[in-house]
Parts: structure tokens; C-alpha cells; sequence
């Protein structure tokens, strides 16, 4: 077994970081899409990377199980997958019910449709050699390129899951009581959904999705859970 030395861990962070900025950058794009704004403008590196924990979590408890489900070993034939035209056939029939399913999509249904969206990525890139330097195992790096390609698909899916419990009034609401100084003014007992925080910005938006309101820190807010 081979030693975890110091040069191997920091070429392991030169890889995980990028991987969880993207990972915490989908969540922030597909979170906030659904309420209009865009996921990026507000939010630094440090908040994109705590972003990515929720959905590596996700990942391990789904992974996990589905892995436990389907752990026979699948035999690929890299010539068919690349000139076959049958895997183009399905290809084609994957990408289009992919997307059909996308504008059906709601709430816990995300979920299931990362796991989907995870099923022929994976074996796409197996069959073109992606990671073969690196793990000569052909089971081991099966599993570690689902592993990411779930962890990626899952990740903007969780941006989808939280935003829809909001937008479709799931998720808590608050009451604004008293603010001050705001240049978007919530009048004193509106009640207004709590979208998150990001940089020094409250963000809210009213029970009919109409209207988002950005406050600052420094403005008294007093909330209540409705």
C-alpha cells in the first residue's frame, strides 16, 4: 500500500479545489436561477466552496446505495462505444429524454434526474481513456469517474431542490417585522421568503415570486418564522 506522502496530498488539493469550485458553482447557479439573479455576482470563493459540502453529501449517501444496488462489474467494449452505432442511437434517445425530463422537473424529483443525467457520461469517458494514466484499474476507474460525474450532476441539482422548495412555498417564510435604510422597502409585517445571504446582502422575495428584496447587513431586521 502506498504511502500518503506530503507532495501526494497537495496534488490531491490541486485537484479537489477546482472540483469543488465547480461543484459550489453549479449549486450557485441553479439555485438562484430560479428567482432571476444571477448565481455568481454575490457570492465570493469561500461561499462557492461551502456550497459544494451539501451536495458531496448527497452524493456519498446516493452513491452509496445505488453502488450497493449495481456493483456487478460492467464489461465495456471501448471499439463499440466509440464506433457503434447503436451507442450513438442511444446516445441520441439519452440526450433528448435527458432534456424532457429537465422541464419536468420539480422539487425531489431533481434528484433522480442527476442520477440519470450520471448514467452515460461516465462510460463515455471511460471508453475515451479519461484517467487511465492515473488508475490502471479498469473497476477502480469505472467508479471514480461515476463518482464525479454524480457528484457534478447532483450538485446543480441541489441548487434546484432547495430554490423549488422556496419558490414553491415548502421551505420557511419569514416575517419581516422592522428595517430600516433599504432601498428595496419591505413594509412592516410583510411576510417574505428568506432566499439566503451572500457577501454583506439579506435576500428575500414575496409569497407570489414577483419581487426580490436585497437588504444589507447593517439594516435592523428583526424576522420571525412564520
Amino acid at each position: 500500500m502506498k504511502k500518503l506522502t506530503i507532495g501526494k496530498i497537495k496534488d490531491i488539493l490541486v485537484i479537489l479545489l477546482p472540483f469543488l469550485t465547480i461543484c459550489g458553482c453549479l449549486y450557485n447557479i441553479a439555485y438562484w436561477d430560479r428567482f432571476g439573479l444571477n448565481g455568481l455576482e454575490y457570492v465570493d470563493l469561500s461561499d462557492i466552496v461551502k456550497s459544494s459540502i451539501y451536495p458531496l453529501l448527497s452524493f456519498g449517501g446516493f452513491y452509496i446505495f445505488i453502488y450497493s444496488l449495481f456493483s456487478s462489474r460492467i464489461l465495456i467494449d471501448d471499439e463499440e462505444m466509440k464506433e457503434g452505432c447503436l451507442f450513438k442511437i442511444i446516445g441520441l434517445s439519452y440526450t433528448l429524454g435527458l432534456c424532457w425530463l429537465y422541464t419536468k422537473c420539480s422539487n425531489s424529483n431533481w434528484f433522480f434526474w442527476g442520477l440519470f443525467a450520471s448514467i452515460l457520461p461516465p462510460l463515455y469517458l471511460y471508453s475515451k481513456g479519461f484517467l487511465k494514466a492515473d488508475i490502471q484499474n479498469d473497476a477502480t476507474r469505472l467508479n471514480v469517474i461515476y463518482s464525479i460525474v454524480v457528484t457534478i450532476a447532483l450538485s446543480f441539482c441541489a441548487g434546484k431542490y432547495e430554490s423549488d422548495r422556496i419558490y414553491f412555498n415548502k421551505e420557511f417564510k419569514y416575517v419581516v417585522v422592522k428595517n430600516t435604510t433599504t432601498t428595496n422597502q419591505i413594509n412592516k409585517n410583510d411576510t417574505v421568503k428568506y432566499l439566503g445571504i451572500a457577501k454583506d446582502k439579506f435576500f428575500f422575495i414575496d409569497l407570489k415570486n414577483s419581487k426580490i428584496f436585497i437588504l444589507n447587513k447593517a439594516d435592523t431586521l428583526v424576522l420571525m418564522r412564520h
